[in-house]
């Protein structure tokens, strides 16, 4: 009989994690397994994704009582009693592997860390103790993955690198030839609105840009705070016609394509899926030199970074994007997604991670 897989998630919002933690659970339970996926919180930004692909999935209301959580989380587990268990994020690796510590099964456990530790906070610190009750580490980034072995290097034999896959099909460049609109550049960003995606800065080097060429940003992204001072940044430049800010949308592919330039301003990131989509729909991309980003992007040839703490060096690599003819913008484009089939592969990923579940 095939072995039983539960994966873990906090939430079913519009993030990247999420977004790969869906497309596992579909690519396993394509392959033959028996897959359901739970969480915690009732946002069900990928119920209609599961839905379509016939994948199993629960919300524990019970569990949205921080109170209850572990308790519920561990009586549905032994419960379930599955071969494996997948966590995605910090807060349902630390319950699952409190839930193993504790006896709840026999299972498999792999927990999946999806970002890059910038500092170790108590909680951090009380993840990477728990993480001695997992079978695998899988980090999505070769960045984390270094940091882990270096500060735990007690973790080393569990860690392994599965990078961020991308639907190629889904993800893929428009019918029409890309071309760019050379009477007004149109980029596009894509990321919650939070200090860690930068959103404030890129408004100030397209302040600047504005000036003398024309140019619009159309950013998506989860509403917060830090959308609250963005707004206000905009207003205070009067671009509110310039830099328009969005909602996320399911169809996000459409809006890949409708740009010329994709723009990741991130001040770091784990292995950002909102990149490698953009590349894999065939659009030129700029971002941050941070973390695995340059194993991504290929330095002028699938598109250029810049240092995201200096708002010069932003307004520079647009700058130069804009400068170059319209066949060498094409032939970054072209290049970008030539780079994304040869990274993003979802045979590759489902395979990585078919061989550490055995």
């Amino acid at each position: 009989m095939a072995k039983k897989i539960l994966c873990m998630i906090d939430c079913l919002a519009s993030g990247g994690a999420q977004r790969q933690l869906v497309g596992l659970a579909r690519l396993l339970k394509d392959s033959g397994y028996r897959v359901r996926l739970i969480s915690y919180y009732d946002i069900p930004f990928y119920d209609s994704y599961l839905d379509e692909h016939g994948v199993e999935y629960e919300y524990l209301a019970k569990a949205n009582n921080k109170w209850r959580r572990i308790f519920t989380i561990y009586k549905y587990i032994k419960t379930y009693s599955p071969d494996v268990v997948i966590s995605y994020l910090d807060g349902p690796s630390i319950i699952a592997c409190i839930c193993k510590m504790l006896g709840a099964g026999k299972f498999k456990l792999i927990v999946s860390e999806r970002n890059t530790t910038q500092q170790l906070t108590v909680k951090e610190r009380i993840k990477f103790w728990s993480y001695r009750f997992a079978d695998k580490i899988v980090s999505n980034s070769y960045t984390q993955d270094k940091f882990i072995r270096a500060q735990y290097p007690f973790l080393s034999p569990k860690c392994e690198v599965i990078t961020n896959c991308v639907d190629l099909k889904r993800f893929r460049p428009s019918s029409v030839e890309y071309t760019p609109n050379e009477d007004c550049l149109h980029i596009v960003g894509v990321g919650r609105f939070s200090e860690q995606k930068n959103v404030l800065r890129l408004i100030e080097a397209v302040n600047i840009i504005r000036r003398h060429y024309p140019v619009k940003v159309s950013w998506y992204g989860k509403p917060s705070s830090y959308m609250k001072s963005c707004e206000e940044k905009v207003k205070m430049y009067g671009m509110e016609n310039i830099f328009e800010m969005y909602a996320p949308k399911e169809d996000i592919e459409n809006v890949y394509r409708s740009a010329d330039l994709f723009c990741l301003p991130s001040i770091y990131e784990g292995f950002p899926n909102v990149l490698c989509e953009a590349m894999s729909c065939g659009i030129p991309v700029v971002c941050g030199r941070v973390c695995d980003n340059p194993y991504i992007v290929e330095e002028g040839k699938s598109g250029f970074l810049f240092d995201p703490n200096d708002v010069q060096d932003i307004i520079r690599v647009i700058e130069r994007f804009i400068a170059l003819p319209v066949e060498q913008k094409k032939e970054l484009a072209h290049n970008a997604r030539l780079q994304a089939e040869r990274l993003f592969s979802e045979e590759t990923f489902l395979n990585l991670y078919l061989r550490i579940i055995g």
